[in-house]
């Protein structure tokens, strides 16, 4: 007789806060493609009253704060960039331009 393996959806270490849901968030987060942070966020916002209570709500909190500053400093770093590369391209045209001859 094979003895049947559980599926990993089926197994949790340390308690069962993640297996009473009818979607883990693992499960949510893999079939939607969210990334890790956010995926923190839907994790800790999913199992708080199951698990670790106020703590958890703290925790999701510092991860969204988390990913709003490296998202800013993202959006920084590719202003700075365009603005960067935004003046060789308009000296080119302005070399290419009949008007500035």
């Amino acid at each position: 007789m094979t003895k049947k393996v559980k599926s990993a959806l089926e197994t949790q270490v340390g308690g069962n806060h993640y297996k009473t849901m009818p979607i883990q968030p693992a499960e949510y987060c893999h079939v939607n493609r969210i990334p890790k942070l956010e995926g923190d966020a839907i994790a800790y916002l999913s199992r708080w009253r199951l698990k670790g209570g106020l703590q958890d709500l703290e925790k999701a909190i510092h991860t969204i704060q988390l990913l709003i500053q490296l998202e800013q400093a993202a959006i920084s770093k590719a202003n700075r960039k365009a603005k960067r590369a935004k003046p060789q391209a308009d000296e080119t045209l302005e070399k290419e331009s009949p008007a500035s001859s």
